[in-house]
């Protein structure tokens, strides 16, 4: 990921695709020094919001806020620049769902 911007908290969308299945302990490791962990469990067709603090939005399928919950960890500041993100998450039912991440500046 590219920060084109000034310094700034990590800010993202994660959403679980596909119609069964769900994922848990998710989780993201910025520059390989900053581990940030998610204790919930998504369903198919859910929802994770990031807007910089600990605290994440979950949404339901219908886009409607079912809950919150608190990261393990602190949100890293992303300077201007170049950043690894990597992404983990461990995924359950007969047929897993996709995860996709889209991030904010």
């Amino acid at each position: 990921m590219t920060n084109p911007n000034d310094a700034q908290p990590l800010q993202f969308r994660l959403e679980v695709t596909g119609t069964a299945g769900s994922v848990s302990r998710v989780t993201f490791d910025v520059d390989r020094a900053a581990a940030l962990v998610f204790p919930v469990e998504l369903q198919a067709g859910e929802g994770l919001v990031v807007d910089g603090t600990r605290t994440a939005r979950i949404y339901d399928a219908q886009g409607r806020q079912r809950g919150t919950v608190e990261a393990a960890g602190t949100i890293p500041r992303l300077s201007p620049g170049a950043h690894r993100i990597a992404f983990d998450c461990a995924f359950a039912g007969d047929a897993p769902p996709g995860v996709a991440v889209t991030f904010r500046t």
